[in-house]
């Protein structure tokens, strides 16, 4: 699996959000990207992490 050779375990957004203190996102806006990060997302975060965006804002879904 790539950057196993660097010692990076790669692994998707759910577990990458479950295991991390902090989450940095700066993707581009696009379909893929678009409210990624929504109150499920969040609510799998630990609770004393950190998200900090600083991409376009409509990367994450405030609630309403």
């Amino acid at each position: 699996m790539a950057g196993q050779e660097n010692g990076i375990t790669l692994v998707n957004l759910t577990e990458l959000i479950k295991q991390s203190d902090y989450v940095s996102a700066h993707p581009d806006l696009n379909d893929t990207s678009f409210h990624m990060m929504g109150e499920k997302e969040f609510r799998q975060m630990k609770r004393s992490a950190y998200f900090i965006n600083t991409s376009r804002g409509k990367l994450w879904m405030s609630p309403r």
